[in-house]
């Protein structure tokens, strides 16, 4: 037989005259309401805690569900970060952290109901999901560093392109805007330094000018 607080009554009912050495003179009878007010009090004061977290709970469910819309508002605001950028990583950790603080609460509120209702044993005692609300709290701090990260890494100035200009003539000069070349060509090719690489432009037709832009990225 579980021991709970109907089962100590009966056992101390059915022995009541066997009690000694009652403290302060108290009769068996008195020392029975005694212990039932104290059994009581405690439960009372199970259900308050396990209320406090099932309501705790239920409030960081709700702020991770607004958490998730306000991360899918600024994706959608700022663009997605591309694949396997430390924006990507962000984004899929700050996700993935507020799906296990709504999860880990589910468990919490889910597990208390049903000790609280009878069908798991403990009661309100809050021992059995003192993980589940440690998971809770962990991952909805993580969630929270990873959304902050993100919004910084989003919004990291991008350095601007320099680009040096060799002109003929041995004339040069430095621009970090859009370059725009203008004129008429028979052979125009661009080289890349690094890697060797020519373009060669087709000639413009006779009478004709045309442009290029090469934009800064």
């Amino acid at each position: 037989m579980a021991f709970t607080l109907d089962a100590a009554k009966k056992v101390l009912t059915a022995h009541k005259d066997e009690l000694k050495d009652l403290p302060d003179s108290m009769t068996p009878d008195q020392y029975l309401t005694a212990f039932d007010n104290a059994f009581a009090t405690k439960v009372e004061d199970q259900r308050l805690s396990a209320q406090m977290a099932v309501d705790t709970s239920k409030t960081m469910v709700t702020i991770a569900l607004a958490a998730v819309a306000a991360l899918i508002a600024f994706s959608q605001a700022t663009g997605f970060p591309a694949l396997y950028t430390p924006g990507f990583w962000l984004w899929g950790l700050t996700f993935l952290t507020l799906l296990v603080s709504m999860i880990a609460g589910a468990i919490v509120v889910s597990g208390i109901a049903k000790r609280g209702g009878g069908n798991k044993p403990g009661g309100w005692n809050t021992d059995a999901a003192r993980k589940s609300m440690n998971s809770q709290a962990w991952s909805g701090l993580g969630a929270i560093i990873c959304f902050v990260a993100l919004i910084l890494v989003r919004h990291v100035p991008q350095i601007s392109k320099r680009f040096e200009v060799d002109l003929p003539g041995g004339s040069q000069f430095v621009t970090t805007g859009e370059l725009t070349i203008h004129g008429q060509w028979q052979a125009l090719y661009f080289e890349d330094k690094q890697t060797q690489v020519k373009s060669l432009l087709p000639p413009t037709k006779a009478g004709q000018e045309d442009s290029i832009s090469i934009i800064p990225q």
